[in-house]
């Protein structure tokens, strides 16, 4: 059986919530510009907090409920701190509720192996704050606009090969999400750095965090895929197409209480309601907790289609997994009545991002045996999470979490390379066209290439200078008619010849 929390073998985590609160249309009708949350007033705050939403619509029939509030245990993260059990006819009924009105089933204990009180190190170096006016990858200056049909780049101007250097992009590798819009306007998941007085890491770890919010989007991107589908999360972004991270210190006093430290937050303005937010809290407090509406109508005025909400991942379990799932749990997984729900807003079924045995007393059932699902969405596609569901399934009329309006949702496929031909020293190579597209760049490597404007022929190029006997990927950015460059979409993996 394998360990209790989510991911147990990579070090992620598994908490959730029960019951999302509907916000005060009038606290967060029009608020403040988003990169500016002092403009919201404390008013619209107190409004917010507290404020739940009538007693969802859902069958209960799988639900395990909380008699008492369990017994803490700090070294495992299960700190019950300012939770009580709800009571009968409470939204909450049957799960934990905080002092804000959010449901709850309570912290999970972290993974086997996991100490929460150690924090998990950054993944990208920390750069000073350089956002691109471009987006995406920025392009070499020594690269030009390039017809169809003509070599991209000689590769071996790239670093490493002898030649000229291309100037390094302004982006980490890696950080890159879907750009949709303006980045801010809708419904959109704003991420936060917070932290307590005096133990501000935000410049070691800006990075890192838009590296593991840019994994959650390939989470819920492949997850799609596997149905057919196209699901990217709708971040609010920032102009180099990279998950927008603000800094939000709260008092030491709150971060020990997920209650007390919501209120904070929300008491900064982060209460829209068109905003779900995905706070790496730099705590060791738990392993994570999010808010979860467990409502299982299938409409739009599901409340999990609103905000605000709230998902906290502390700095022991800090990466893409752990904070994809808090992100399903703000998105609606799992409601009680799913055909392999434990009971207690999770899934009892091996391998899948959002089952693991919860303390609901039903067994888990292995019917996806490859582990690596355990990054994925929904194994059985009829739970919680199925782009295409088939008539008459539990998807077909139940909310389902790829209909959310905080995803991008049947967005245009970023084009897949093929290759046609390919020597000891050249690749020719092609690509599907992006609809409303303005020019394609390219990315061997991670490192971006030139950009090939958009035209009747311009989706195949020819690049020459590869080395004998080494592997290499390429991938596309779609660039748009301002200019930004959409993330790489799958990169292609090849091998050359010996020469």
């Amino acid at each position: 059986m394998p360990a209790v929390g989510i991911g147990a073998a990579s070090g992620s985590f598994e908490s959730h919530p029960a019951a999302a609160a509907k916000a005060a249309e009038a606290a967060t009708a029009n608020p403040g510009q988003l990169g500016d949350p002092a403009s919201a007033t404390k008013a619209a705050g107190a409004a917010t907090r507290g404020t739940t939403a009538g007693k969802p619509a859902h069958d209960d029939g799988n639900h395990v409920p909380l008699t008492a509030v369990p017994k803490s245990d700090p070294a495992k993260g299960l700190v019950y701190t300012g939770l009580v059990v709800a009571p009968a006819n409470d939204p909450c009924a049957g799960e934990l509720k905080s002092a804000d009105g959010l449901c709850t089933h309570g912290p999970d204990a972290a993974p086997d192996g996991v100490d929460i009180h150690k924090s998990v190190p950054p993944v990208v170096p920390a750069t000073a704050p350089t956002p691109g006016p471009t987006g995406g990858s920025s392009p070499s200056p020594a690269t030009t606009d390039l017809p169809q049909g003509t070599a991209a780049w000689d590769i071996r101007t790239l670093p490493g090969t002898g030649g000229s250097t291309p100037s390094p992009s302004k982006t980490p590798t890696g950080t890159e999400v879907v750009c949709d819009g303006d980045g801010t306007t809708g419904n959109r998941v704003q991420v936060l750095y917070v932290h307590g007085p005096d133990h501000d890491r935000f410049a070691d770890y800006r990075d890192s965090i838009k590296h593991w919010a840019a994994d959650v989007d390939v989470i819920y991107r492949a997850s799609a895929e596997q149905t057919g589908g196209n699901r990217h999360v709708r971040y609010v972004t920032d102009s180099n197409c990279t998950a927008s991270v603000l800094d939000v210190e709260v008092s030491a006093a709150a971060l020990g209480n997920w209650s007390a430290a919501n209120g904070e937050v929300v008491d900064k303005g982060f209460n829209r309601r068109d905003r779900k937010y995905m706070m790496f809290t730099d705590a060791q407090v738990y392993c994570g907790l999010g808010s979860f509406a467990n409502d299982d109508r299938a409409g739009q005025d599901n409340p999990s289609n609103f905000g605000p909400s709230y998902a906290r991942i502390d700095s022991g379990c800090w990466g893409a997994h752990a904070a994809a799932h808090e992100l399903g749990h703000n998105l609606g997984a799992v409601s009680n009545s799913a055909p392999d729900s434990s009971g207690r807003s999770h899934c009892t079924v091996n391998w899948d991002l959002m089952c693991y045995p919860d303390g609901g007393g039903k067994p888990m059932t292995t019917k996806c045996s490859d582990f690596l699902n355990r990054d994925r969405l929904d194994c059985t596609k009829d739970d919680y999470f199925n782009t295409d569901p088939k008539p008459g399934s539990y998807l077909a009329s139940h909310w389902n979490v790829a209909n959310n309006q905080f995803l991008i949702a049947d967005a245009h496929a970023l084009p897949e390379i093929s290759i046609r031909q390919l020597t000891a020293t050249e690749v020719d190579f092609g690509w599907g066209k992006a609809e409303g597209a303005k020019g394609y760049r390219l990315v061997i490597n991670g490192q971006a290439g030139a950009l090939i404007p958009a035209g009747p022929y311009s989706n195949s190029t020819v690049m020459p200078g590869l080395t004998p006997n080494t592997d290499y990927t390429l991938a596309i950015e779609v660039v748009d008619a301002n200019g930004k460059s959409s993330a790489p979409g799958r990169a292609t993996s090849f091998h050359t010849p010996r020469g």
